[in-house]
């Protein structure tokens, strides 16, 4: 799970990122931890990564739903691949679109509600990443501030979602100003896949 640790890819962006984001949460997360967020910041980078590929639509699945067929899984393999994603889009919907979730019908305290459940589950019974999901199941709330504060501190130039599009944009486009404001906050896309 331990990528880059220079801030010149997207991963080494964000780890450092959260790294002084946790700092200024007064935070102390386990580095396992850190660059489990980090790949999770990575991975969710891609909206196909993010949104639910097969609902036919770019959304996301509903939550319950997630635990539905967690619930109903076929094999503890599966299981624990739903609940892995139920935490892990709980925590990132929490975190970094906390505030469209004031106007919205589920609000914070059903994410952290669903998605520190999942976590809890998995560090019970995950065959790896036990102490790394514990940590993400007793402190959602504190991983949900820090992703928040990491929208918060990148506000005067890009927030994090905007970062995220902005990448997702050079990806699927190869867009030359997404890639120029990229390359203007350090993130080199050299090494990284070539965009279509």
């Amino acid at each position: 799970m331990h990528g880059p640790t220079a801030e010149h890819s997207l991963p080494g962006y964000f780890h450092s990122a959260l790294g002084r984001a946790a700092n200024r949460q007064g935070q102390q997360p386990q580095e396992a931890t850190l660059w489990y967020l980090t790949d999770l910041l990575t991975r969710f980078a891609r909206s196909e990564a993010f949104f639910d590929p097969n609902s036919g639509r770019s959304g996301l699945k509903p939550l319950a739903m997630i635990y539905g067929e967690a619930a109903n899984a076929r094999s503890e393999a599966e299981r624990h691949r739903l609940l892995q994603r139920l935490g892990d889009v709980a925590l990132f919907v929490a975190g970094l679109f906390h505030q469209s979730l004031e106007r919205r019908a589920i609000g914070r305290e059903y994410l952290v509600s669903m998605g520190g459940s999942a976590y809890s589950y998995l560090a019970d019974n995950a065959p790896r990443d036990i102490s790394v999901f514990d940590e993400l199941a007793t402190r959602f709330v504190p991983f949900v501030n820090m992703l928040s504060d990491l929208i918060h501190a990148n506000r005067a130039q890009f927030d994090a979602a905007e970062i995220l599009k902005l990448y997702d944009l050079w990806q699927q486009t190869g867009n030359a100003q997404a890639r120029q404001q990229l390359s203007s906050l350090g993130i080199s896309l050299d090494g990284g896949q070539t965009a279509h």
